[in-house]
C-alpha cells in the first residue's frame, strides 16, 4: 500500500503517521520492519531508501516505510524512487510525506496522485474550518466533552490557527472539565493568550497612543517573544485590516458578509472593523509597505537591531 500526504499544514499528517506507527508497533513490538527516512536530512543517502523499499524481512509479515520530504531528492533520485514504487511490494506499507505543495508538473507528484492507494492534501486551516476542526478533534481525543462555539472562537482568537498548540490547550481543557461542555469562561480561566492576541490593540494604538503601543511592544520583548515573530504578527494584522478595509470600500456592509468574503472568523472581522475607525486605507497600505521593507532589511542584514527598529516603527507609525 502507498499512502501520500502533502501540503503546508503538518499537524494532521503527523498525527496520522504516528497512529500508523503505533498500530504497527502494537503488532511488532520489536520494531522490526519499521523504517523512517528523511530525504531532506543532512545524512540522507538514496541507497538507504532503495534498500528499504527492496528489502524483504523474514521475521515480519508486513513492513512500514515512512519517507519524509521525498521531493528533496534530486530529479534523478525522484525518477528512481518512482521506479521503485512501481515495483512496490504490497506487503510493505509505504508512507510518503511532503510538507509542501509540489509542482503540478512534477512526474513523481503526478505518479503519486494517480497511483497512491490513499492520498490527502493538508492546507492550513483558517476561520470556520479551524473551528470545525476543533469540534471534531475534541470529539476524537475526549469522549463525552464538547466545546461551545463562543469558547472555540475565543480559543482561536487567543491561540491562533496553530493546530499543535490548539491540541495542547484542548487536552488541558478537557482534563479540567472531565465531562460536559467547555465554555468561554473556562478558556478565560485556563488559557494564556499568545502575544498576538493583544496586537490588534497595539496596532489600534499606533495613531492615537504611541506610548501604549510602545509599552505593549516592550512587554512582549521582555517576556522573551522573538522579534521576528512580533514583526510577522504586525504584518499579519495589518494585512487583515487591509483585507477588511478593502471589503468595506467595495460596499460589503455586514461583518458576516466580510467574514464570508475574506474567510476570516467573524470575531476577527469585528475587531478589525473597530480598529479601522482610526486607520484610513492609505495609511494601512503605507504601514504594510514599511513592514515589508523592515522584514527584508532585517533578513538581509541591513537592520541588525530588530527590537530597536520595531520600537522606531511603533513610535513613528
Amino acid at each position: 500500500m502507498i499512502i501520500f500526504f502533502y501540503g503546508k499544514e503538518t499537524f494532521q499528517p503527523e498525527q496520522k503517521i504516528a497512529a500508523l506507527m503505533e498500530k504497527f508497533l502494537a503488532r511488532n513490538p520489536s520494531g522490526a520492519g519499521l523504517r523512517r527516512i528523511d530525504c531532506g536530512g543532512e545524512d540522507f543517502d538514496f541507497r538507504i531508501l532503495r534498500d528499504a523499499l527492496q528489502a524483504q524481512n523474514l521475521f515480519v509479515a508486513k513492513q512500514l516505510v515512512i519517507i519524509k520530504n521525498p521531493f528533496s531528492c534530486s530529479g534523478a533520485e525522484q525518477d528512481a524512487l518512482r521506479v521503485l514504487l512501481e515495483a512496490h511490494d504490497h506487503a510493505t506499507v509505504t508512507v510518503l510525506w511532503e510538507g509542501d505543495l509540489p509542482k503540478a508538473s512534477n512526474t513523481l507528484f503526478t505518479y503519486l496522485c494517480t497511483h497512491a492507494d490513499k492520498q490527502q492534501r493538508s492546507d492550513p486551516l483558517a476561520g470556520q474550518k479551524c473551528i470545525a476542526w476543533m469540534h471534531a478533534h475534541l470529539g476524537a481525543i475526549a469522549e463525552g466533552i464538547t466545546i461551545t462555539s463562543d469558547a472555540a472562537a475565543l480559543l482561536m482568537a487567543w491561540i491562533g490557527e496553530h493546530l499543535p498548540r490548539l491540541d495542547t490547550e484542548l487536552r488541558k481543557l478537557a482534563n479540567f472539565v472531565g465531562r460536559g461542555v467547555i465554555a468561554a469562561d473556562t478558556v478565560r480561566a485556563l488559557v494564556l493568550p499568545r502575544a498576538d492576541a493583544d496586537i490588534f490593540a497595539t496596532i489600534g494604538a499606533l495613531t492615537t497612543q504611541q506610548s501604549t503601543a510602545l509599552f505593549a511592544l516592550e512587554r512582549q520583548l521582555t517576556k522573551g517573544d522573538d522579534p521576528f515573530y512580533i514583526l510577522s504578527m504586525y504584518a499579519y494584522h495589518v494585512r487583515v485590516l487591509l483585507m477588511v478595509s478593502d471589503c468595506v470600500r467595495k460596499g460589503h456592509a455586514s461583518s458576516r458578509e466580510i467574514a464570508k468574503t475574506t474567510n476570516l472568523h467573524p470575531f476577527v472581522v469585528q475587531k478589525s472593523l473597530a480598529a479601522l475607525r482610526t486607520f484610513p486605507h492609505e495609511r494601512l497600505a503605507a504601514l504594510s509597505r514599511r513592514l515589508a521593507d523592515l522584514d527584508h532589511h532585517a533578513k538581509t542584514g541591513r537592520v541588525r537591531d530588530l527590537p530597536t527598529a520595531l520600537a522606531v516603527f511603533t513610535a513613528t507609525a
